[in-house]
């Protein structure tokens, strides 16, 4: 899986005590016409509680197809997540 942390933000991370405040910020970034493009992330914080970070789903794709064309992400030969099919 990439780390999406890599990433430039398209806003600053969040910090927050709870779980529920970091789903809150979610969903009020996934509404946000700054972060139209985006894919937000909830992760733990080494400093306790959570921390929410949001990046280009663009970006997030280019650096992901870039990484496959030099051999770093490894596709299976079927296609990105494909999965043989038995009758």
């Amino acid at each position: 899986m990439m780390n999406l942390e890599i990433l430039p933000r398209l806003e600053p991370d969040y910090h927050c005590e709870t779980f529920r405040e970091a789903v809150a910020e979610v969903e009020r970034r996934g509404t946000s016409p700054e972060a139209a493009d985006a894919i937000s992330r909830i992760v733990e914080s080494p400093f306790g509680g959570f921390r929410v970070f949001t990046v280009s789903r663009a970006m997030a794709l280019e650096v992901f197809t870039a990484m496959a064309e030099h051999g770093i992400v490894p596709l299976p030969e079927a296609g990105l997540g494909a999965k043989s099919v038995y009758r």
